[in-house]
């Protein structure tokens, strides 16, 4: 008698469970661009902003054009790897050249490094 209770209980809790949910990657838009040109991504956080952001699903160093998926800084080609597209760093040391211009930068000259 004891076992049909439990049991009856284990069926009573199986059928008022709520559905599982879907899966993440069912309920997660990437872009149009993921990882097409560089580095795949879903949210800023993996990007390395501020200097980096997610766009379209790509991570970006200043603008993402959505047609062709390339990233530009400033009009021009993107940033090679270790540069960053930022006006420099006005706390920098020594100063950076033509600081208050977006361009490739190495990443240091984004950054403060003043000690």
């Amino acid at each position: 008698m004891r076992f049909l209770i439990i049991a009856a209980l284990i069926m009573a809790c199986a059928e008022t469970r709520a559905p599982a949910s879907a899966g993440a990657s069912e309920n997660v838009t990437v872009g149009k661009c993921f990882a097409r040109v560089g580095a795949g991504c879903q949210a800023d956080s993996g990007c390395r902003p501020p200097f980096s952001t997610c766009q379209q699903g790509t991570c970006c160093s200043g603008e993402l054009d959505p047609e062709t998926c390339r990233c530009h800084c400033a009009g021009g080609p993107g940033c090679q790897p270790g540069y960053w597209c930022c006006p420099g760093h006005p706390n920098h040391v020594p100063p950076v050249e033509k600081l208050g211009t977006v361009m490739c930068r190495p990443r240091t000259d984004c950054i403060d490094n003043a000690p």
